[in-house]
């Protein structure tokens, strides 16, 4: 997204990610349906990882946190997801306005700026990407959950896609019939709470 357009966002929801999310028409075989931006916060608290390498001179000798996931880490913040869905923005591109910032009082932010301080390829960096978008956009509505859980026909897991754990999917079962059957089997769904 451009700037102008995640500032647009932000002045509705508070919050403007960088990246959008893809629909329907993006559904290839691999991954055969919707990725949204929301994700099943219990599931999203569950997330966390071993090891990340993007650039040459990222290193994974302090990666691991000191938090066992992000729900621990979240709550050594002294704060709390929405619930029961959260959105997410990944790429960590983003724009929010000031007054969500200020929905958050002085000592959250300096306890995000200490984690976040721990080094530079830490597992933190990646709790906190994941956490930008439900720390600083307008709560759902009660309509917007019920919405989202209509459409949703199942919740990602570590064992789909291990970097988008708890995600929202709509899987588009025409275009991809022999995909649905195994994945809603192997997959938590909104459904089943």
């Amino acid at each position: 997204r451009s700037l102008g357009d995640m500032l647009e966002i932000s002045q509705e929801k508070g919050f403007g990610c960088g990246m959008a999310p893809s629909y329907d028409d993006t559904a290839t075989a691999h991954f055969p349906g919707s990725k949204s931006i929301y994700h099943y916060t219990p599931l999203l608290y569950q997330f966390n990882m071993t090891h990340y390498s993007r650039l040459e001179r990222d290193s994974n000798n302090d990666f691991t946190s000191p938090h066992e996931d992000l729900g621990t880490w979240i709550r050594s913040l002294g704060t709390e997801l929405p619930f029961p869905i959260t959105p997410v923005c990944y790429g960590g591109t983003f724009v929010a306005s000031g007054a969500s910032i200020r929905t958050k009082d002085s000592s959250f932010w300096s306890r995000l700026e200490q984690s976040l301080s721990r080094g530079n390829n830490i597992e933190e960096g990646h709790f906190a990407e994941r956490t930008w978008a439900g720390f600083l956009s307008k709560p759902l509505r009660s309509d917007q959950i019920s919405a989202l859980t209509a459409y949703t026909t199942y919740i990602d897991t570590k064992e789909m896609f291990l970097y988008y754990m708890g995600m929202l999917v709509h899987y588009d079962y025409d275009k991809f019939p022999d995909k649905g059957p195994i994945t809603v089997a192997r997959h938590h769904s909104l459904a089943e709470e």
